[in-house]
């Protein structure tokens, strides 16, 4: 028995054999139909031919021409050269918007687009008016709320006062004073020798020397050198001492 390979090899020769007059086939067919179309399109604009030749005549298909156009007359219906009319200038704000105009409208919608709506109404009091408030609430003012007291306090507590020790807490009182009155006693003695002393009168900040003096007997005595308003109040605050 022969080997494989050449087995094989014999096999794929039978099979080449019995497919090449297939492909002849098809190649045949293939160049049989292109003929045939040729044909047929030759045939089919020969009876287009005859059938215009019946209906218009051999001139006919070789004149096929439209009717002539209307020429233009000098003039009449157009000028040249020197004679030709002006072209038209387009207008602002007629034929297209002007410059100031789109300003002036990019200016008013940007307005309207920022301005906001109406605010409520503020109060009506003065700052004198909200100070006597404050000066007659029965409500304390909280140390933290003046400002700077809480640093100046933390200054002096570092210091020693008059007679040696330190320094107390600090206090909040609020003492009525009217035109007749001008002296008034803290409960606890003033630290500092009498100096470690804030005085409020109607939202102004009181100066020692200048506003009131303190005892220094018993750092408590307070003397106003101002007379005050009646039914008005003083807030001190103080670091006992």
């Amino acid at each position: 028995m022969p080997p494989l390979t050449e087995r094989l090899r014999g096999r794929v020769g039978r099979e080449k054999g019995i497919e090449s007059p297939l492909l002849n086939v098809r190649t045949e067919v293939r160049d049989e139909v292109r003929r045939q179309m040729q044909t047929l399109s030759a045939e089919i604009m020969a009876e287009m031919r005859r059938l215009l030749e019946e209906k218009i005549g051999e001139e006919g298909i070789t004149t096929l021409k439209g009717d002539p156009g209307y020429t233009p007359v000098k003039d009449v219906d157009y000028r040249d050269g020197k004679d030709a009319e002006p072209a038209y200038t387009p207008q602002p704000d007629i034929d297209y918007p002007s410059l100031p105009f789109v300003k002036s409208l990019i200016k008013e919608t940007t307005a309207k687009e920022l301005r906001g709506k109406k605010g409520k109404d503020g109060s009506p009091d003065t700052p004198d008016r909200v100070v006597e408030k404050v000066n007659k609430s029965k409500k304390k003012i909280k140390p933290e709320q003046i400002e700077g007291l809480i640093d100046n306090y933390q200054a002096i507590s570092r210091k020693k006062g008059g007679g040696g020790g330190g320094m107390g807490e600090p206090q909040h009182e609020q003492k009525s004073v009217n035109s007749s009155t001008t002296t008034f006693t803290t409960t606890h003695p003033i630290a500092a020798k009498g100096r470690a002393a804030w005085f409020y009168y109607q939202g102004q900040n009181l100066l020692w020397g200048t506003h009131y003096t303190v005892s220094a007997s018993d750092r408590k005595t307070i003397t106003l050198t101002f007379t005050p308003s009646d039914d008005t109040f003083i807030d001190c605050t103080y670091i006992r001492g």
